[in-house]
């Protein structure tokens, strides 16, 4: 398997961290193709968007905290509609992405009960290299919501 992915895809198959990649990724890997150049630097292009759209909210506030994930829903789906679009039960729900892309330092805070029952979770971001302001802000809120 490693083998595959280190020809097809420029993976380090001895690498002693590969062992820790999760079955979806290692399918997710082996099923795309390598991005062309334009692809690449059309992502680049969005990548930096993102970036300097999250930094101008920074601008004007210290720190912005956000639901971490959708509301509860079974483990076992695997056909997930939210208002009739379906969410790909992998990804979808999951609202983190933005910051992993844009490389803003982001804390969790462990989820609590919401007014409908459901554990929320909450992501808290900072400005570039502002990660203490993170832990900081993380804390509070956790220290709220205990």
């Amino acid at each position: 398997l490693f083998d595959r992915l280190e020809s097809n895809h420029g993976l380090d198959s001895h690498d002693a961290n590969n062992e820790r990649l999760r079955p979806v990724t290692v399918e997710t890997i082996l099923k795309s193709d390598p991005a062309s150049t334009h692809e690449y630097k059309t992502a680049d292009r969005v990548r930096t968007q993102v970036y300097d759209a999250v930094a101008e909210l920074l601008a004007e506030y210290d720190l912005l905290a956000l639901q971490a994930q959708r509301l509860d829903f079974p483990h076992e789906e695997h056909s997930i509609s939210v208002e009739g679009t379906k969410i790909d039960p992998l990804r979808g729900w999951l609202l983190t992405q933005p910051f992993n892309f844009s490389g803003h330092p982001v804390g969790s805070v462990p989820p609590s009960l919401s007014s409908t029952d459901l554990s929320v979770g909450t992501q808290v971001v900072g400005r570039q290299h502002a990660g203490t302001d993170v832990l900081a802000g993380s804390a509070v809120i956790e220290a709220e919501l205990s």
